[in-house]
């Protein structure tokens, strides 16, 4: 085979495999998952709401963590956006029996799943400790 053939058909392999490799055959960026996180200063015996959009339907994981060892923080997950008032007023979309996923336990940190559509989101953030903490949250939507 004279030398610019095999050139050319090596070029041909070597763009060939490179194709298939990548992220889990994924198409694109919309096969990475959606990532909300930050932190947010929880006060004493309180509810902290923060409120998100989520671009597409999939299973959120979330994690919420907090410095404190001695507050107890759960933490759910509302459709759509409600505010501590609404919550606490127990209106319709907006109480706790209205949640796709929640952690009432005493265990850090506070998880759990959810399966979601897009839209506005809201996260519940109850502190039942009895002084301020730091609460650091990671929702991972695939």
């Amino acid at each position: 085979m004279p030398r610019m053939q095999r050139l050319t058909s090596m070029l041909v392999v070597a763009y060939a495999v490179a194709g298939l490799t990548g992220c889990d055959g994924g198409t694109g960026p919309s096969a990475m998952p959606q990532v909300v996180e930050g932190s947010i200063v929880l006060p004493p015996i309180s509810l902290t709401v923060v409120s998100f959009q989520i671009d597409r339907q999939g299973t959120l994981s979330s994690v919420v963590n907090w410095n404190n060892f001695f507050n107890d923080i759960d933490s759910g997950l509302l459709q759509g956006t409600c505010t501590p008032t609404q919550v606490q007023a127990d209106e319709a979309g907006c109480r706790v029996e209205d949640a796709l996923g929640f952690d009432n336990t005493t265990r850090r940190p506070s998880v759990f799943d959810a399966l979601v559509t897009p839209g506005r989101h809201t996260l519940l953030l109850y502190n039942f400790g009895f002084s301020a903490d730091t609460c650091f949250y990671r929702l991972e939507i695939n």
